[in-house]
């Protein structure tokens, strides 16, 4: 009975976090197509350089929040289900411990048929352990694509507004400013994020009401 006396190690699951983290590089390329008159404001004299709060654009637009919600309930429901399945397999690795311990205390229990029981048992908690490992690996990994491909969809969305958003005024570039960044200072009347989200909010229908 060496082998039943090899105890398999606690499955621990590991908690996942959402990140949507997004540069703002807008395309030089112009596109046709209106600008939501949302979107219209007088630009300051800056050279054609201007910059977007990213804090704010990803707090106000509607697209974000509706996005990272969904991605977000993807996450919980993917941890929950993580969760309930490591504690059957706990529990099951807890009934085999004590079944190994009553067998090695009594020598009633020690037959051939309880030894090959408890041996089948063992090798069926090491199938359900591999199979958990394989189910979170492969969890994280459509995460992180789903994550991957919504943050694509932001960033493109952005980038196909500022085409347009540029195309009738003096823009040659757009900064994505963000709380911590090495900019000390930035004069506000080059901050363009307000036009800039509202067009994005005025070009947005969500999903329900399309």
């Amino acid at each position: 009975m060496n082998r039943l006396s090899v105890l398999l190690h606690a499955v621990q699951f590991v908690a996942l976090a959402v990140l949507l983290y997004l540069v703002l590089r807008p395309s030089t390329t112009n596109s046709a197509g209106p600008v939501p008159a949302a979107a219209d404001t007088t630009l300051a004299a800056s050279g054609g350089v201007y910059y977007v709060n990213f804090d704010t654009l990803k707090a106000q637009y509607a697209y974000y929040q509706d996005t990272k919600k969904a991605v977000d309930e993807q996450f919980r429901q993917f941890s929950v289900r993580a969760q309930q399945r490591e504690q059957r397999i706990q529990q099951e690795f807890q009934q085999f411990q004590q079944d190994v311990e009553q067998f090695q205390r009594s020598p009633s229990l020690q037959t051939n048929a309880e030894a090959a029981r408890l041996q089948a048992k063992e090798q069926d908690l090491i199938k359900k352990r591999q199979e958990y490992e394989a189910y979170i690996q492969n969890g994280e990994k459509q995460l992180a694509e789903l994550t991957q491909e919504k943050n694509t969809e932001l960033l493109r969305n952005i980038q196909l507004f500022l085409n347009q958003y540029q195309a009738e005024r003096d823009i040659r570039i757009v900064l994505s400013y963000s709380a911590g960044d090495a900019v000390l200072y930035a004069d506000p009347e080059l901050d363009i994020t307000a036009p800039i989200v509202a067009g994005l909010n005025a070009n947005y229908t969500p999903v329900g009401k399309r």
